[in-house]
């Protein structure tokens, strides 16, 4: 699909309201509700359901022992830059205190942008849920809703800020490191 993310006008689409596998472009959405809910300048503590998760993680760059604590700013530079499934795991739980209150916004919020085709099941994408691992389900979503969802992160200024950093040097500080 190609939208014009100005307008929200298709300007040529192809499937693009056939249900697929999304994985980690959900983190849109995870990050644009992050965004409305938490300040830029806060203090957040990494939690034990953030940190089980260890596929793309921080916590595989360096050890972090839950109550380590790293800037909102930061948190979110490594969802949206480095795609940590750790930090999507801690942006569901600062929010929401857990990861699947935390779904139900992300479902509502989709719902509200009225997409239809889209389900979240976790806020990483991952098809394997370390957090819970019974649950086999996975995020489903279209082109269509994929490109609404991209438009709306993009309207955010902090999500627009950190994705169009330019500079050639990007730094995470969790607990001074």
């Amino acid at each position: 699909i190609v939208m014009d993310m100005d307008t929200g006008e298709v300007i040529a689409s192809k499937n693009a309201k056939i249900q697929r596998p999304v994985a980690s472009t959900i983190k849109l959405l995870t990050s644009l509700i992050y965004a409305e809910n938490i300040s830029k300048g806060e203090m957040i503590s990494f939690t034990e359901e953030s940190l089980k998760t260890t596929q793309t993680a921080l916590n595989n760059l360096k050890k972090i022992n839950v109550g380590d604590r790293i800037s909102s700013d930061d948190l979110m530079k490594a969802v949206m830059i480095y795609s940590a499934n750790d930090a999507a795991y801690l942006m569901a739980d600062t929010v929401s205190g857990n990861y699947k209150d935390f779904v139900k916004l992300m479902n509502d919020k989709v719902k509200s942008l009225g997409l239809e085709d889209t389900y979240v099941v976790n806020p990483c994408g991952l098809e394997s849920n370390a957090v819970d691992p019974d649950n086999t389900e996975i995020n489903l979503s279209t082109a269509y809703d994929i490109a609404v969802i991209a438009k709306e992160a993009y309207n955010n200024q902090w999500i627009r800020e950190t994705i169009s950093d330019q500079s050639q040097d990007l730094t995470v500080n969790i607990e001074g490191e």
